[in-house]
């Protein structure tokens, strides 16, 4: 599709990730639904609980300051554009974490074998969870 003049910067911002449908649901806005599966998992541990529920906090604030204070104050779309890209990829990198330690949780063998790949998964989903949480915040200017 070629794109109007002054408009070819979207080639660089294509994303070849496509939003996986068990994302799109049950709410139709993504870091809701992936922050649902994680809560409903019942091994994630209290850790993730609040991580997930710090990833949701920042995903609403940075929401807000978007609508509140980027949008009326003359930010261009590029710069929307390019900020919604990063919180695309730190969904993304939340979400990779995810299904990672979901596929340790099914992981069969003798507990001894089983049980340290899914505590490295939970300690990646937790690393995860807190880097995004740090880049959502940097993004909006770090305030709580």
């Amino acid at each position: 599709m070629e794109l109007p003049e002054g408009w070819e910067w979207l080639d660089d911002m294509i994303d070849d990730w496509e939003v996986p449908d068990e994302l799109r649901r049950p709410s139709p806005v993504i870091n809701v639904s992936l922050a649902i599966q994680i809560l409903s998992c019942d091994t994630t541990g209290l850790e993730i609980r609040a991580l997930v529920g710090e990833f949701i906090l920042q995903d609403a604030l940075f929401n807000s300051w978007i609508l509140e204070e980027r949008k009326g104050d003359g930010a261009g779309v590029r710069q929307l554009a390019q900020l919604s890209a990063k919180v695309r990829d730190q969904t993304r990198f939340v979400y990779e974490a995810w299904r990672g330690f979901a596929s340790a949780l099914e992981l069969e063998g003798r507990p001894e074998d089983v049980s340290p790949v899914i505590s490295n998964a939970r300690d990646r989903l937790a690393a995860a969870l807190r880097e995004s949480v740090d880049v959502l915040s940097a993004l909006r200017g770090g305030g709580q």
